[in-house]
């Protein structure tokens, strides 16, 4: 029988979870590249998802039927910030309860989803 050595990778050392929070965030980021490349106008969506649950939350925590896109985006807001993908703006959006989200990209493509 041969000598086999083993060993544990404490993940709760500074150094080790450091390192895999790194790798871990740059898959997220490759991946989420790679999404993009692959089907934009589903990207957009996610970006729409992302509204529609900003939105949600601030109907119960509010009580009102309607939201402006600037009472949900930017710092301590429901989302910090949302990158435009394929030219489209969110600008003056105003999300509001059982009406679908719509935004128009640069091409004149309008994706929709509802609420």
């Amino acid at each position: 029988m041969g000598h086999y050595e083993s060993f544990i990778l404490d993940f709760s050392h500074p150094a080790n979870a450091k390192a895999l929070d790194e790798q871990m965030r740059e898959q997220r980021q490759a991946y989420r590249e790679e999404e993009m490349r692959r089907n934009p106008s589903k990207a957009v969506t996610n970006n729409l998802r992302q509204i529609a649950s900003a939105a949600d939350q601030y109907f119960l925590e509010e009580g009102k039927t309607e939201v402006r896109i600037g009472d949900l985006i930017g710092p301590n807001k429901y989302i910090r910030s949302l990158k435009p993908i394929l030219g489209e703006s969110y600008e003056g959006m105003i999300i509001k309860v059982g009406e679908p989200i719509r935004v128009t990209l640069q091409n004149g493509e309008v994706v929709e989803l509802d609420l």
